[in-house]
């Protein structure tokens, strides 16, 4: 009879719990969407470790300032690109709603005073462009319309004495949460180049507003290798300088997760590269990865493209976007 009551007890617990996840599945994290405002802290350019033998990081500027922008809109995104940095500020998923009011969408990347978080791409190297340089941008509203499958933003950078040029165009496409980082550099000065790109988030190290305090979920960096599998970072270990990942490969990619959503920085091919994470003070955390694209002589030029996943973990999307990304999901307690 015991064993019988156990039995009972596990089973009905068991379907509690599925009942639980499959309330929360539909209940997407509420943010409360405030007034946008400049932020007092950022991140400077990252500094490869010898592996990727780079020049040295650029210098630290103060705060996210705001430039010339680009609204994107796609039928599944809303997007907001600044010329400053050519960060990518905003991102409102249009096919997911807020739980108290259904005529507000999710918002997955913000740029608010006290939680900020943005995608953000650069080069390493002095008298390179960061995300910390102005680039020349059209502003105005990119709108995909009509039967048109995907539409692009482009972006300038470029330097009169050392004939450098940079363009960096985002690419976004009907129906789709993977938005293409486009990245061409033109050596028209008289020195070779290293290329190193880095691409990055930086977020707040707090779980998203309206998250569940009877489920627990998982929110922070996560990478991904062939050999090391799916890797979870603390926004605490990285604070205390504890953080353990791979930091070397010629594979995988690295996300920021929290319930319901991921986004994920996905370079392809086996290009070398170096995982970071950085805690910049505040309360603000970046981590990303950087890239060994070789040397670009002078009178030559070459185009790297990085994916950007931002959206849904959903599990089919997830599995054809990137080799091991479905692990990114998250199931709250039933998650190791």
């Amino acid at each position: 009879m015991d064993n019988q009551r156990l039995i009972l007890f596990i089973v009905f617990s068991f379907s509690l719990l599925l009942l639980w996840e499959g309330w929360q599945s539909k209940h997407a994290p509420q943010p409360v969407i405030p007034v946008t405002t400049s932020i007092p802290a950022a991140s400077t350019p990252p500094t490869p470790g010898q592996t990727l033998n780079a020049p040295v990081a650029a210098p630290a500027q103060a705060g996210f300032s705001k430039g010339a922008r680009a609204v994107v809109e796609t039928d599944v995104l809303h997007a907001t690109i600044d010329a400053n940095g050519g960060d990518l500020r905003e991102l409102k998923l249009l096919k997911y709603r807020e739980t108290e009011d259904k005529n507000k969408v999710f918002t997955l990347f913000e740029e608010t005073q006290t939680q900020p978080y943005l995608a953000q791409s650069g080069l390493v190297g002095k008298d390179l462009p960061t995300h910390r340089s102005t680039y020349q941008l059209n502003p105005g509203t990119y709108r995909l319309s009509g039967g048109a499958v995907q539409l692009e933003v482009p972006l300038v950078w470029s330097d009169p004495v050392t004939g450098v040029r940079v363009e960096k165009t985002y690419i976004f496409k009907r129906g789709s949460y993977e938005i293409l980082v486009k990245t061409r550099v033109i050596n028209g000065g008289t020195q070779p180049i290293d290329l190193t790109p880095y691409y990055q988030f930086t977020r707040h190290g707090e779980a998203p507003r309206g998250s569940s305090f009877f489920l627990h979920t998982y929110t922070g960096p996560a990478f991904y290798t062939d050999a090391k599998k799916f890797q979870k970072v603390a926004f605490k270990d990285i604070h205390e300088g504890k953080a353990e990942f791979e930091k070397t490969a010629d594979n995988g990619w690295m996300g920021l997760v929290q319930h319901h959503f991921v986004s994920a920085w996905l370079p392809e091919g086996s290009v070398k590269r170096e995982y970071y994470t950085r805690s910049l003070g505040d309360g603000l955390y970046s981590a990303g990865v950087i890239l060994a694209e070789g040397m670009l002589a002078p009178g030559l030029q070459k185009t790297f493209t990085v994916p950007l996943y931002a959206g849904p973990q959903t599990q089919t999307v997830l599995e054809k976007t990137a080799p091991g990304l479905e692990l990114a999901r998250d199931y709250g307690w039933l998650t190791p």
